[in-house]
């Protein structure tokens, strides 16, 4: 088909006058918030029609801006691109974690490699979802000590050191089970920081107290003595079906590690 494109196509095209522009495109991601919120914050930079023309897409949590351009050469394409993206990340900050083919995971492990930091993961509801993400890019061991998938109770208090009576008092999806599991990453694995991630991810489980999408995430870090120290303890309420909760809940809790490590904390 390329040389079909190349060879036949091409040619027509440009015989009606129709060839010589370049179409440029440029991917900005974010994520932290909603679609809404990205729309009103750049809003009036989406009129149609434009050049460059501005839009959004979601996946999984990631609100893509997308900037296309069109222009009569690549250099002018992307002299238009630059002077847009420009405007969009200054106005949508933090939100954008990176362009293109990036994704929060490689955005991740960047900056823990720059930084020589060492992660280790408690996961429960995720099932190893957020290692898989980190370690899709090769080089992961760089950065990731251990991905601990303490499913049951029993593994969050054998692998983690989880209080039993922190499990018996308030449940293995609370607050309190995410802060003791992430310190627990830290103490267990020798790692500078410990990411844990505790929810209902249903479609069963979920009662009026605590509902399926409910998520805890923790951040601990080692401190100056060695000791795990908590950083931040998040809670959502994701809503969707099983695979999407899950998927949500690993993207959340991978922000909340960029942030602090831009942070840094």
């Amino acid at each position: 088909m390329r040389a079909m494109f190349t060879n036949s196509v091409v040619p027509q095209l440009r015989s009606l006058g129709l060839g010589g522009a370049v179409i440029v495109s440029r991917k900005l991601h974010c994520c932290g918030t909603g679609e809404s919120n990205i729309f009103s914050m750049i809003s009036d930079l989406m009129v149609r029609p434009a050049n460059p023309l501005v839009g959004i897409t979601v996946s999984d949590g990631v609100i893509s801006v997308i900037v296309t351009a069109k222009a009569e050469s690549a250099q002018a394409a992307e002299t238009m691109l630059d002077e847009m993206s420009g405007q969009l990340a200054g106005r949508l900050g933090d939100y954008v974690f990176g362009r293109d083919e990036q994704t929060l995971a490689m955005v991740v492990g960047g900056l823990l490699r720059s930084k020589k930091q060492k992660l280790a993961l408690a996961e429960s509801c995720t099932g190893g979802l957020v290692g898989k993400l980190l370690t899709d890019e090769p080089g992961a061991s760089d950065f990731l000590i251990a991905d601990v998938v303490s499913y049951a109770n029993s593994a969050k208090v054998g692998l983690l050191a989880v209080p039993q009576e922190t499990l018996h008092r308030h449940g293995a999806v609370s607050e309190e089970a995410a802060r003791a599991m992430a310190c627990g990453a830290v103490e267990c694995s020798g790692a500078d920081w410990g990411l844990s991630i505790t929810g209902i991810a249903g479609p069963s489980g979920g009662t009026a107290e605590k509902p399926v999408g409910l998520v805890f995430c923790g951040l601990a870090r080692r401190a100056a003595n060695g000791k795990a120290q908590v950083v931040e303890v998040r809670e959502w309420r994701f809503v969707g079906e099983r695979g999407h909760i899950r998927s949500r809940a690993g993207m959340a809790a991978l922000d909340l590690l960029r942030r602090a490590l831009l942070a840094g904390n």
